[in-house]
């Protein structure tokens, strides 16, 4: 897997709602098109969106110099499982309208199939760069290959038909879709009536929060301090670095996989965050200065974690009744 500075520092909410998110469905393969409501033919309905609950990221990290590190602001971020379960409430939402119209071999593209390498958006594993000496021993600063996606899992827009297109998205080629077999279809169509229903997760705050810390905590006398002593210790190695960001230029970022160089830099890099004890005293200067900063938009904080928070028991009634 490629591996670039970015998958180094913060993921991004968006980045985690993505991984998250299937996107549009599709009739389940096999399936022939089935007639619209009315026409007396009994519906014949599928189970629900899936989620599949394998290689998922651990609450906080469990190996490696990060293990049981988590930030403050991680509190207020929403977690892996969390986006599925918005998600997975998007999409029963979506499947059962589609099923309304009669649709009923509507399929989402199953959920958790593509775990992201961090329970939070704050990335704690590798927020401070590699800290885990067995990963860089054998994949360099490469990520860990993920689990093949599952066949068919990938829905297009060429697979449906233009009526489930229709109702899907409420437009046709010659404009807004009213209604389809003889029934109102929701202004937007089955995704917007999904979007509605199901509601979003928002952290734009706290990922405002974790982002200021995150570059803060760089600027403070402690890390400087400590990453100077790094950058010391990996010119003992044979490495000519100023900053733990400063590596990738010493491999190439673009190759499939880790080479030998590039796996001995890594294990050089986390042998000297660990003997300088950089990972610890960046953690504890960005815990305290998110403190600070927690404690600065504490009401806005609170308010957002909580309308999440109705979000998610929304989402859990929806997915239960949709079981029921």
């Amino acid at each position: 897997m490629r591996a670039t500075r970015g998958l180094l520092v913060p993921l991004s909410l968006t980045l985690l709602t993505l991984l998250a998110a299937a996107g549009c469905g599709r009739p389940a393969a096999g399936d022939a098109p089935a007639a619209p409501p009315g026409t007396g033919q009994a519906p014949q309905h599928t189970p629900g969106p899936r989620v599949v609950q394998e290689d998922w990221p651990a609450e906080v990290p469990e190996s490696g110099l990060a293990a049981g590190l988590a930030l403050p602001i991680e509190a207020y971020l929403p977690t892996y499982a969390e986006t599925i379960d918005a998600q997975l409430a998007r999409d029963t939402a979506e499947t059962t309208c589609m099923n309304r119209f009669g649709f009923t071999g509507w399929q989402t593209e199953p959920l958790g199939t593509a775990p992201p390498p961090a329970n939070t958006s704050a990335n704690m594993p590798r927020r401070y760069g590699l800290t885990d000496i067995e990963e860089a021993g054998r994949y360099g600063y490469h990520l860990p290959e993920s689990p093949a996606a599952e066949p068919g899992a990938e829905p297009s827009a060429a697979t449906r038909t233009a009526d489930e297109e229709a109702v899907l998205t409420g437009r046709t080629g010659a404009g807004a879709l009213s209604a389809f077999g003889g029934d109102p279809v929701p202004a937007g169509g089955c995704l917007a009536e999904a979007a509605d229903a199901a509601g979003g997760l928002n952290a734009d705050l706290a990922e405002e929060i974790s982002g200021q810390s995150f570059t803060e905590s760089q600027e403070t006398a402690a890390v400087t301090g400590a990453m100077a002593a790094w950058s010391d210790c990996m010119a003992g190695q044979g490495y000519a670095l100023n900053t733990v960001w400063d590596t990738d230029a010493h491999y190439d970022t673009l190759a499939p996989a880790a080479d030998d160089a590039e796996r001995d830099l890594a294990v050089a890099d986390v042998s000297c965050k660990q003997e300088t004890g950089l990972v610890t005293i960046w953690f504890e200067t960005e815990s305290g200065i998110q403190e600070r900063l927690i404690e600065e938009n504490r009401q806005a904080l609170t308010e957002a974690a909580e309308r999440n928070g109705r979000v998610l028991a929304d989402a859990a009634e929806l997915t239960g009744q949709a079981a029921g």
